[in-house]
């Protein structure tokens, strides 16, 4: 890159140590450095683009790659995708230009790469009239070093410095601070101790029923846990008749995926993949089949209370649930663990809802036979938890990838997919009757001179609602109908395999559109991950807009004083403040009238370098040897004990929010 062929868009630009650039944020939104004319087009003339670069930052630091299309409005680029950089290691970068259709949302790891990201509808790489490198938004400042930018037309190679990062039981090598294991005989003289400890079940709560309900009321009890409005507020009732709030915790698993493809280096101590610890391998996964991870706090627990080790882990995370007030055994839980304890839970139903031929993303031909049977196949996981009064409730999916775009019209990508669909069908079905059968009619009102029969649709199409109100009116009115149908026929098949439990929804990433309301019909609960300072607003729109109960799927509140260099999609400075973080959302969220319950996400901490996407976030109520973080936990067994009291409208929430220090990803 040349200095004087860029434009800074707040962010100054230094030479840096050797020939490169220096990126630094000049404020709180993402600060890109435009690189203009003849330098974009060479860029995008090769499928590759490359970028070495350096994080300067003690945390994490998320570089972005900028596209324009038309004329640039250079606060709204049209695309942009985020790529993590682990502080002070040198790593090279690529992007598939291909990957501008916008069809991937999280892209694969290459060595030294953290979570990527892609957003944005879709274009092609000979529509980009500019491009951008940046840094994503950042309360603690950010600075990278560019030292080189390139095209090819073959993926790169992904040079590494030759580096330990990585000790001997999974921690970060070398950084220090407050409570972090010394090592091997450290780890297992503490579990040791903390497994001998758990010597009876914790005394029952005072004020709470079996489940974890509050017993100063109670209403009919079903012998399931259900939903009911008492004339003030939504609750959940448990099993027994008692009002009951889900105060949940994710990923409760004695395992997690540190992926080490290609970064084998970087780590102290790493086993052959034969012998005693040939289990804690993990090789590839439908979404990233060339990934290759090691299971740490699997082999940590091995390595510290021998081969037997899952039923003390397993009593021991019993035992802090309960004492840490939790009523709920959150998503991606660990089955064995599940089997083993006697706490509510609830669970996502596995794998997504498949066609052939998508529409775009994840979205599938729902007017297909094909997703009918996808559906029913679905819901046969459903088949063997009859009965069972321990499970809350199930959701159908998690954070569809078509639901990231904001404002997303799916009737358009359908007009645009060449493919012979049957929603294809659908949507001339339904402009046929809107028109009176008059082919005519539609093609005066879309200003579409082109079209002479219905037929016409099915050649492919782009931009169709920009031509005229009526374009945009009719693509928006089945737009709706394509969601719905998306929700429909999968809760339609959930509920005839199993009608005794709850449908806790889809867990939106958040609510993109108006039409994802409308999926609320098919609902008992809806769902949304939420991370911010609070949901309130959030779940009072939506109870609003649906008349039903909200639960949040996700929240999180990571800090940068302790073990990773990343706090989180939300964080905060000190564990002390992620317990004040905790609090507030918890009681703020809890008082809203429509609320049900709130997950926390999650357990564990993840890997430091990253788990199969590439995200290595300090968002745990124990580190990767399993110990807790003492000041937040005893904030959040506070808050948990006494959200009853919030709830239920005995006093008001706290009105104290720390200060925020969230690190970019």
């Amino acid at each position: 890159m040349n200095l004087n062929t860029v434009v800074p868009i707040g962010c100054t630009l230094t030479p840096g140590a050797g020939s490169g650039i220096v990126i630094a944020s000049e404020s709180d939104r993402c600060a890109a450095a435009i690189d203009d004319g003849d330098v974009a087009s060479n860029l995008l003339s090769r499928r590759y683009i490359t970028v070495d670069a350096t994080n300067l930052m003690e945390t994490n630091v998320a570089l972005a790659l900028y596209f324009w299309r038309g004329a640039a409005d250079l606060d709204h680029p049209d695309m942009y995708v985020t790529l993590g950089l682990f502080p002070g290691l040198r790593t090279r970068l690529s992007f598939d230009t291909w990957q501008l259709d916008g069809q991937q949302l999280f892209l694969d790891r290459t060595p030294g790469k953290l979570k990527s990201m892609v957003r944005g509808a879709g274009m092609r790489p000979d529509e980009v009239t500019r491009f951008g490198i940046g840094i994503m938004r950042s309360e603690q400042g950010a600075r990278v070093e560019i030292h080189a930018v390139k095209s090819q037309d073959t993926e790169p190679d992904y040079p590494l410095p030759d580096v330990k990062l990585v000790d001997e039981v999974g921690q970060w090598k070398t950084r220090s601070w407050p409570g972090k294991t010394a090592g091997l005989s450290e780890l297992r003289q503490f579990m040791r101790e903390e497994t001998d400890a758990v010597a009876s079940e914790p005394s029952e709560a005072e004020g709470l029923s079996r489940w974890g309900g509050s017993t100063k009321t109670r209403f009919d009890a079903s012998g399931f846990f259900r939903a009911h409005h008492d004339g003030q507020r939504y609750l959940l009732v448990d099993p027994d008749g008692y009002p009951f709030y889900s105060i949940g915790l994710d990923c409760v698993r004695e395992d997690i995926d540190a992926r080490v493809d290609g970064i084998e280096q970087l780590f102290d101590w790493l086993p052959e993949r034969t012998g005693e610890l040939a289990a804690y391998w993990q090789a590839g996964s439908t979404r990233f089949p060339t990934a290759q991870s090691f299971d740490f706090i699997g082999a940590n627990m091995h390595r510290a209370l021998g081969p037997d080790w899952f039923s003390r882990w397993a009593k021991l995370t019993e035992r802090r649930m309960r004492e840490w007030r939790f009523n709920t055994i959150g998503n991606w839980s660990s089955e064995a663990f599940i089997g083993a304890s006697t706490i509510a839970y609830v669970i996502p139903l596995s794998g997504s809802i498949e066609t052939q031929t998508p529409i775009f993303r994840d979205f599938p031909d729902v007017f297909s036979y094909e997703f009918e049977r996808a559906s029913d196949a679905h819901a046969k996981q459903l088949e063997k938890f009859h009965g069972d009064p321990r499970l809350l409730g199930y959701f159908i999916m998690n954070e569809p990838h078509w639901a990231f775009e904001p404002n997303l019209n799916v009737a358009e990508k359908l007009l645009a997919n060449p493919a012979e669909l049957a929603s294809k069908d659908a949507l001339i079905e339904f402009l046929s009757q809107r028109y009176s059968g008059d082919a005519r009619k539609l093609a005066a009102a879309w200003s579409t001179p082109d079209i002479t029969s219905f037929d016409d649709l099915r050649t492919p199409r782009t931009g169709v609602g920009a031509r005229s109100e009526a374009a945009a009116a009719d693509l928006d009115a089945f737009n709706t109908v394509l969601i719905r149908r998306f929700a429909q026929i999968p809760c339609e098949a959930a509920r005839r395999a199993d009608p005794d439990h709850l449908n806790l929804g889809m867990r939106f990433a958040f609510v993109s559109q108006d039409a994802l309301y409308e999926t609320g019909e098919y609902f008992d609960v809806f769902s949304i991950n939420r991370y911010g300072p609070t949901a309130r607003e959030q779940v009072d729109e939506i109870g609003a807009r649906t008349n039903l109960p909200v639960m949040i799927g996700e929240f999180h509140h990571g800090a940068l004083d302790a073990g990773l260099p990343s706090n989180g999609i939300r964080g905060v400075r000190t564990q002390a403040e992620r317990a004040q973080a905790y609090r507030y959302f918890q009681e703020t969220t809890a008082a809203s009238p429509w609320a049900v319950g709130a997950h926390y996400f999650t357990l564990n901490d993840q890997p430091i370098l990253g788990r199969f996407d590439g995200e290595n976030f300090q968002i745990g109520i124990v580190d990767i040897c399993q110990r807790p973080y003492a000041d937040f936990v005893r904030g959040a067994e506070q808050t948990n004990g006494g959200l009853y009291e919030v709830v239920l409208g005995e006093r008001e929430p706290t009105d104290f929010y720390p200060e925020e220090a969230t690190v970019g990803f």
